[in-house]
């Protein structure tokens, strides 16, 4: 969730400089403002998601730890 927020942030500080900068006029002559502004977001939506994703495929070794193929499919640490 700390991701998340933190990229929703700094895109919107990133969009309030470029605006200060540029104008608002002035940002349809530069796209690449665009790009940065959604990758940022992007960006922390997907640390977010790989955080959480370890836990996914920690789980089922919790569930069933007697299964000798598991530990070779999936990180049990």
């Amino acid at each position: 969730m700390i991701y998340i927020l933190m990229g929703l942030i700094s895109a919107t500080l990133f969009g309030i400089g470029a605006v200060g900068v540029y104008g608002p006029e002035g940002l349809l002559g530069h796209a690449w403002v665009d790009y940065v502004f959604w990758w940022l977001i992007g960006t922390g939506a997907l640390l977010a998601l790989v955080e959480n994703a370890a836990g996914l495929f920690r789980r089922p070794c919790r569930w069933l730890p007697d299964l000798p193929g598991l530990h070779t499919a999936a990180p049990c640490h």
